[in-house]
């Protein structure tokens, strides 16, 4: 026996709606953001801090630090507060270039989302993190973070009785964040985000801009920064 339209409409609408509601709205495995930034979106703005060993090093001891390629390093540096534009229309300042850890005191600590342990260099509460002459509301702290190029390999189709395997290049960034809210003195969000790109030969500007831009998509998403 058949459903009539209207009921079948209605079973298919509500089927959408608990998807939304269990998918749309659960956070990712790997990311958390306080529950009460996540209920509104905060067009405020917002600096880069990049944990670095040169900065660091020497006052933090039991911490590991990122070690990019002086291109990487140049790049993160001339192109994040672009690239994180594009994603949100929260103002982005860009990068804080300079910062004394002796002024703005910070710790090792490691968060957990859902059991996984997460290393973040963190300031210290209470503290606030000024980029240049302006006082951002919040600062996106990246830690042990890297690009890395390798060759997947997978299955491929059985041709004669042979498996024909097919590689690609890939490359691949990860890193650690958290949030920092300068109004509160205090982090709010935190987590682990990787994206990947299929290169051919050595990887170009471009590459480097389409992995950074979808892992800021994904930190975007669990964050009280405004959503393109």
């Amino acid at each position: 026996m058949f459903m009539n339209n209207n009921r079948k409409i209605a079973y298919i609408a509500i089927f959408f709606l608990i998807s939304y509601l269990f998918f749309g709205c659960s956070t990712s495995r790997t990311q958390y953001i306080d529950p009460e930034y996540r209920k509104n979106r905060i067009s405020e703005p917002i600096s880069i801090l990049y944990i670095n060993y040169d900065t660091f090093a020497d006052v933090i001891r039991n911490h590991s630090f990122s070690h990019p390629s002086l291109y990487e390093n140049q790049f993160l540096n001339d192109n994040s507060g672009v690239i994180l534009s594009f994603v949100t229309q929260s103002r982005v300042l860009g990068v804080v270039d300079e910062i004394d850890p002796t002024k703005y005191p910070f710790q090792s600590k490691v968060f957990e989302v859902r059991d996984t342990p997460v290393h973040i260099l963190t300031p210290v509460k209470k503290t606030v993190i000024k980029h240049d002459d302006n006082v951002p509301r919040f600062v996106l702290i990246l830690d042990q973070y890297f690009f890395r190029q390798f060759v997947q390999t997978t299955q491929g189709s059985v041709y004669a009785g042979h498996e024909r395997a097919h590689s690609r290049q890939v490359l691949f960034f990860q890193t650690n964040y958290g949030i920092w809210d300068n109004e509160q003195g205090n982090i709010i969000g935190w987590g682990s985000v990787s994206a990947e790109q299929t290169i051919s030969g050595t990887p170009n500007f471009s590459d480097y801009t389409h992995v950074l831009q979808r892992s800021f998509e994904r930190i975007v998403r669990e964050s009280p920064f405004d959503i393109l």
